[in-house]
C-alpha cells in the first residue's frame, strides 16, 4: 500500500485551518470533503502513474522484467558492491518453433521456460526476459571460485521437453561482477560472448561456457555492436540529427529529413555503420519506431514554442514498412503528440515492394488516408520497379546521391537524372536530389526542373540546438 505523506501532511494543515476558521459548519464540512475527494485523486493518480511505470518494465508475455526492469536491477546490484553472477540464455533454434509452431506456441514456450528458470532460482536471485529467446539471470553471493559447478548443475537441471515439441536446450554464458566488468552493459556483452561460444558447440543439448579473455577475439564485431545496440536503444545514445531540404522555385527552406546517429563512447557512430547488420533482426523495429517517436516530439516541441514548423521526413525500413503495427504505431504518436499527419512523411526505398507488391501498396494507400506523405528514397537503383511506379501512390521521389555525385562526369548518370525527373512530372511526383554539394550540380539540377535539393551544398545534417540557432535564430 502506498503511503502519500507530503498529501497527509497537506490534509492535516487544511483540517486544522478549517476547524479554527470561524465559518459555519455546513462550511467546513463542504471544505473538508473536497480535501478528502483531492487527497483519493492524489492516491489515484499515483496509484496509475506507478502502474504504468511498472508495466513499461514488465515483459507482457512472460510477466517478469523486460530488459529495461532487469537493468534497473542490474544497476541495484552494482550500487551494493555485492558480487554475483550473470547468466545469459538463449533458446536454440527457437525460430524453428515459431515457424513450425506458430508465434501463440512459440508465446508458451518462452512462458514455460520463464516459469521453470524462476522456480529454481532463490529469493535473492533474479530472472529477466531480454530479447525474443533470450533470458538472463542474475545469481547472488556468487563468484568465479564458489559458483562455477553450481551453475552448471543448475543449467543441466533445466528440463523443458514439451508433448508437442522435441526437447528445448539452451545456450547459456556467465560473467561475474566484479571480477569480469564493473558496468552492466560491459557484463552483459561478456556474458554474450560466453553464449556465443556455447551456440558453437552444440545444439542438441544444454551447454555453459564461462567469460574469458580470448572469447573477445573471437566474438565477431557486428556481434558486439548488435549488443551495444540493444542498450543504446534503451538509453540515449542514439539522436537524430536533421537536413534542410531547398525548394529550388523560391530558394527556401520547405521541409528536413531526420537522420539517426549513434553516440558511442564519445564517437559519432554513422547508420550504415549499423543500420544493415540490425535488419537483420527485429532490432530496426526498434529503432524505426523509436526515430517515429523522437521526431513526433521534437515537432510538438516546435510548436508549442510558436515556430514556424516544417515537415519531417522518417525513413523506414523495408521490415518495419511490412508489419501491421506500423499504422497503430503512427496513430500513436500522431495522438500522443497531438499533432498533424501534415508534418510526417515516410522515406521507403523500393525493396519494401520486392516481397509483397500489393500490400506494400494497400500499406501506402493506408497511410496516405491518415493524411501522411509517402517519399520513395533512391530511386533509380531499383531499376525493376520503374515501370510499375504509375501503381505506387507515393508522393516524392528522391534521386539517388550516387547519380548526383556524377554529373558533369557520367552521361549515363545525367540520362538517370535526366528520366527521373520527366517521370515524376508526367505522374504528377515532387521530385528531391539528394546529396548535391557544388554549385554545377546544383545549376545543372535547376536546369532539368528538379523541384527540391538536399546536401551539404545548402547544410550538412544538423543537431537540434544548431538547426535552431541557424533557421529559428535562437541564440544561447
Amino acid at each position: 500500500m502506498m503511503v502519500d505523506y507530503f498529501g497527509y501532511f497537506l490534509l492535516l494543515i487544511f483540517f486544522f485551518t478549517v476547524m479554527t476558521n470561524p465559518i459555519p459548519f455546513y462550511q467546513k464540512f463542504i471544505n473538508l470533503s473536497l480535501a478528502f475527494m483531492l487527497l483519493y485523486l492524489r492516491y489515484n493518480t499515483k496509484k496509475e502513474y506507478d502502474r504504468k511505470l511498472k508495466e513499461e518494465k514488465i515483459d507482457p508475455i512472460t510477466k517478469i522484467p523486460n530488459r529495461k526492469g532487469f537493468f534497473d536491477i542490474i544497476n541495484k546490484k552494482i550500487k551494493s558492491k555485492e558480487e554475483f553472477a550473470f547468466v545469459y540464455i538463449d533458446i536454440n533454434d527457437f525460430k524453428s518453433i515459431n515457424d513450425s509452431y506458430g508465434e501463440e506456441f512459440g508465446d508458451y514456450v518462452l512462458t514455460e521456460i520463464a516459469f521453470r528458470l524462476k522456480n529454481k532460482l532463490s529469493q535473492k536471485d533474479f530472472i529477466g526476459r531480454m530479447d525474443s529467446d533470450e533470458f538472463a539471470l542474475i545469481l547472488s553471493e556468487k563468484n568465479p571460485s564458489n559458483s562455477k559447478d553450481f551453475i552448471k548443475e543448475f543449467i543441466e537441471s533445466i528440463d523443458i521437453n514439451l508433448e508437442i515439441y522435441k526437447k528445448i536446450y539452451l545456450a547459456c554464458g556467465v560473467s561475474y561482477y566484479p571480477y569480469d566488468a564493473k558496468k552492466c552493459e560491459k557484463l552483459l556483452l561478456k556474458s554474450h560472448m560466453a553464449t556465443y561460444e556455447s551456440k558453437k558447440i552444440t545444439k542438441e543439448k544444454n551447454v555453459i561456457n564461462f567469460y574469458n579473455e580470448p572469447m573477445s577475439k573471437n566474438y565477431l564485431v557486428p556481434d558486439i555492436l548488435k549488443e551495444e545496440l540493444k542498450s543504446a536503444i534503451l538509453g540515449e545514445e542514439l539522436f537524430l540529427m536533421y537536413q534542410p531540404v531547398m525548394d529550388l522555385k523560391n530558394n527556401k527552406l520547405i521541409s528536413l529529413e531526420s537522420l539517426i546517429r549513434w553516440k558511442k563512447d564519445g564517437e559519432i557512430i554513422y547508420p550504415n555503420k549499423f543500420i544493415p547488420f540490425s535488419e537483420e533482426s527485429d532490432l530496426i523495429l526498434k529503432i524505426d519506431q523509436m526515430v517515429l517517436n523522437l521526431v513526433c516530439r521534437q515537432i510538438r516541441m516546435w510548436l508549442n514554442e510558436g515556430y514556424d514548423v516544417m515537415p519531417i521526413s522518417v525513413n523506414i525500413s523495408a521490415k518495419t514498412f511490412s508489419e501491421e503495427t506500423l499504422i497503430k504505431d503512427v496513430l500513436k504518436n500522431l495522438e500522443m503528440y497531438a499533432i498533424n499527419p501534415k508534418y510526417i512523411a515516410l522515406e521507403i526505398t523500393e525493396s519494401a515492394f520486392l516481397k509483397n507488391k500489393i500490400g506494400a501498396i494497400e500499406q501506402m494507400k493506408k497511410l496516405k488516408e491518415i493524411g501522411l506523405k509517402i517519399y520513395l528514397d533512391d530511386f533509380g537503383k531499383g531499376y525493376s520497379q520503374i515501370t510499375s511506379l504509375k501503381n505506387y501512390p507515393v508522393d516524392v521521389l528522391k534521386i539517388d546521391r550516387d547519380f548526383v555525385k556524377n554529373i558533369g562526369e557520367n552521361h549515363i548518370d545525367e540520362v538517370v537524372i535526366n528520366y527521373t525527373i520527366q517521370l515524376g512530372k508526367t505522374l504528377n511526383k515532387i521530385i528531391i536530389a539528394e546529396g548535391v554539394e557544388t554549385i554545377e550540380q546544383l545549376n545543372y539540377l535547376i536546369e532539368n526542373n528538379c523541384d527540391r535539393v538536399q546536401g551539404y551544398y545548402y547544410s550538412k545534417p544538423l543537431t537540434i540546438e544548431d538547426f535552431e540557432k541557424k533557421y529559428y535564430k535562437i541564440q544561447d
